[in-house]
């Protein structure tokens, strides 16, 4: 918050549905995180330096949009920070800090501090070094993870890559990302699907969550293609959860 960004959001990639299930109910609870939006993004392959990258593209494809992370790193303090010293965040920050536009910053936090209750010092967070060997970022066109095919109702489908502003369409494809309002403000869900030729969003409102829905689950949805930030959407759509 003491950055003053425009938009704040805490984004966890999900590796493990049951902890993010965790994660997204205790953050519904938190009166502290009221006007923070949670993200939950797929990761499947369990590949966090590559969804992170994923993430930061698409969140600069325009380009007056800047985009600051901040990385949080677990430390052990004596003996046991120099087995347990966890490098996910450096790995994550290293080819994310070749983007243009896009600041990476680690922020260590004291593992055993926090699970003792003793106060918690703010250290300077570390500055990630540029790699020498350039980075050659991937097109958003590209799906940031394997779809699977799609049904016997697929004659009934338009590819999302196809869809029309302000033409009705059906639609199925993997969710890759959900987003939730902040409790703080009005109820809103946003659920992103990729199929083999594209993503779009679906935008809920009037609500916070959809039941049995999750990231990596097939989804089915029709209505109106709109238009929001220059991006399609379609808003409240009818839409079917698929086994």
């Amino acid at each position: 918050r003491s950055l003053k960004p425009r938009n704040l959001t805490a984004v966890h990639f999900v590796i493990d549905d049951r902890r993010a299930e965790q994660i997204q109910k205790a953050w519904a609870k938190s009166d502290a995180l009221d006007d923070v939006t949670l993200e939950l993004i797929d990761c499947p392959d369990r590949r966090l330096a590559k969804a992170a990258l994923d993430y930061a593209l698409r969140m600069t494809e325009k380009s007056d949009v800047e985009l600051t992370l901040l990385l949080p790193r677990r430390a052990y303090s004596g003996f046991l920070g120099r087995l347990l010293h966890d490098q996910t965040a450096e790995e994550i920050a290293a080819p994310i800090s070749q983007l243009p536009r896009v600041v990476a910053t680690i922020v260590p936090f004291d593992v055993a501090r926090i699970a003792s209750g003793a106060t918690i010092e703010f250290h300077q967070a570390s500055e990630v070094k540029k790699s020498v060997k350039p980075f050659v970022p991937t097109p958003k066109k590209d799906a940031p993870i394997n779809v699977e095919p799609v049904g016997h109702y697929a004659e009934n489908l338009t590819k999302i890559g196809e869809i029309q502003w302000r033409k009705r369409a059906q639609v199925q494809g993997r969710v890759t990302s959900i987003k939730t309002a902040p409790r703080g403000a009005a109820p809103a869900l946003q659920v992103e699907i990729w199929d083999e030729t594209g993503g779009v969003s679906l935008q809920f409102l009037g609500r916070r969550d959809i039941a049995g829905l999750e990231v990596g689950s097939q989804m089915r949805a029709e209505g109106m293609v709109g238009e929001d930030g220059g991006s399609m959407v379609i808003l409240n759509p009818s839409y079917e959860l698929l086994v």
